[in-house]
């Protein structure tokens, strides 16, 4: 992609663009699972509720369910090379 061509969302990587914004790429996650939980929880709870404690709470939710998840697939990529023998593990992988 050269400096002339317009960034296509979905098409080109962002990468491309901002090449040392590659390396931060997962730290985007975490203003998306804000908007997601703003607009389920503005959708789901009665008008009378604590809006923000519940916002939050929501939140943290979902980032500990993405960091176990985010575990379990780690553990799940050292458990494959331990039991294929493709040892040492290449740490470049996980993250």
């Amino acid at each position: 992609m050269t400096t002339a061509t317009p960034w296509i969302p979905f098409v080109d990587p962002l990468y491309a663009v901002v090449p040392h914004l590659s390396q931060w790429w997962f730290l985007a996650i975490f203003p998306m699972l804000a908007v997601v939980t703003l607009v389920y929880r503005t959708i789901r709870l009665p008008p009378s509720t604590s809006f923000v404690r519940i916002l939050i709470s929501t939140f943290w939710a979902f980032v500990i369910c993405l960091a176990a998840a985010a575990v379990i697939c780690v553990g799940l990529l050292v458990f494959y090379h331990i039991a294929t023998r493709h040892l040492p593990l290449p740490i470049g992988l996980i993250y």
